[in-house]
């Protein structure tokens, strides 16, 4: 198989997953993605000769291994020590992995020193899951070993928050070159990042936030923290979110391209503001595409008095918002927008200027 790119390996009752004398030219040099799950009785999952085979190996998964208690061991009989962080070079080791998955099990590893810190430098898209104990907190201080990583997606864990200014203080560098941050099924989750703490140089890189199935969020952004290069926010199947950002923090969101809501049963507004007699006009600069889907609690964008000016919105859908009683009570300016979805929208008078009644009718083709 001198061609193979990718390996699961799944349900195999072996004690060892490989032969420690592999020759070679054997056809790991050419594996990409590495996948090892359920794999009950291994103690470990390479000897050092092997994982220096991977040498084109990207993505790594291990998962549901019951036994495991290295990653890594020195070669010979399992039981041996490590080597010690200066026997191996950053790029002898699984030299160009990007990708990695864990779970508590393997940071609690990791944080006590298994693996050398340079061997994960590489690593740019870093998945953390599986969190479970309630008394778990979310692994700030081991984000510094990934100090070029752009992506984290943290899932099916119990943290009540993600970044606190204090624990981060630290790694921010490393923390600032975050572009992507992903959210999903955390149950317990209640903020994104405490309220007034330092987290802003740790989020004003971020360009795409993406918050799934978190039941008992409040809300996405809070008023103290700006995130100056958002461009993409989605959010999707929250059940506890009344609104998404506070009307002083829109001001902040001058990037933001795409704004997507879906199923979140309880919002009634998607701008919260401050003050309720407050006219002042709120501009999106570059937003292009807003969609607000199968929202049964939504009246409008903003129950405020707030004027709203879209300069480069192209596209709006409103679909399954049955309550929405208008799009704005303030003064609406979308003079780009060309094509919108309004099921439930029947009085002509709640669609924003730039679409036409007619124009509605005409793209109902494009639900999706």
């Amino acid at each position: 198989m001198p061609h193979l790119e990718l390996l699961k390996l799944s349900k195999i009752n072996s004690r060892k997953l490989w032969d420690d004398k592999l020759p070679g030219l054997s056809y790991m040099q050419n594996l990409r993605r590495l996948t090892i799950d359920k794999c009950c009785n291994i103690a470990y999952a390479f000897s050092f000769s092997v994982a220096r085979e991977f040498v084109n190996l990207k993505y790594l998964a291990i998962s549901n291994c019951q036994m495991l208690e290295e990653i890594f061991v020195s070669d010979g009989k399992f039981g041996s020590l490590p080597l010690s962080q200066n026997q191996f070079s950053n790029n002898e080791v699984v030299p160009n992995t990007s990708e990695l998955i864990l779970n508590s099990k393997d940071v609690t590893m990791l944080c006590n020193g298994q693996l050398n810190d340079e061997l994960i430098y590489t690593v740019t898209n870093l998945r953390l899951r599986c969190f479970h104990d309630e008394s778990d907190k979310f692994p700030s201080d081991f984000l510094q070993r990934f100090v070029n990583l752009k992506k984290l997606k943290v899932t099916c864990s119990s943290f009540t928050y993600i970044l606190n200014g204090s624990e981060c203080d630290g790694h921010s560098e490393t923390i600032m070159k975050l572009r992507i941050l992903v959210l999903v099924e955390l149950d317990n989750l209640e903020f994104i990042c405490e309220e007034n703490s330092e987290v802003q140089p740790i989020l004003q890189n971020i360009e795409t936030l993406s918050v799934h199935r978190c039941s008992r969020l409040k809300n996405i952004i809070q008023s103290s923290v700006l995130f100056e290069n958002l461009e993409e926010l989605l959010v999707v199947n929250c059940a506890g979110l009344e609104n998404i950002l506070k009307s002083s923090t829109a001001i902040s969101l001058q990037k933001l391209r795409k704004l997507y809501i879906d199923g979140c049963e309880k919002i009634e507004e998607i701008v919260a503001s401050d003050d309720d007699n407050d006219t002042s006009e709120l501009v999106f600069m570059k937003l292009e595409y807003l969609w607000l889907k199968k929202l049964p609690s939504l009246r409008s964008f903003c129950k405020g008095r707030h004027g709203f000016k879209f300069p480069l919105l192209k596209s709006l859908f409103v679909i399954d918002c049955p309550v929405m009683e208008t799009f704005s009570h303030g003064v609406l300016d979308a003079a780009k927008l060309k094509k919108g979805v309004y099921p439930h929208v029947l009085d002509p008078r709640l669609i924003p200027n730039g679409t036409t009644q007619q124009s509605v009718y005409n793209h109902h083709d494009i639900l999706v």
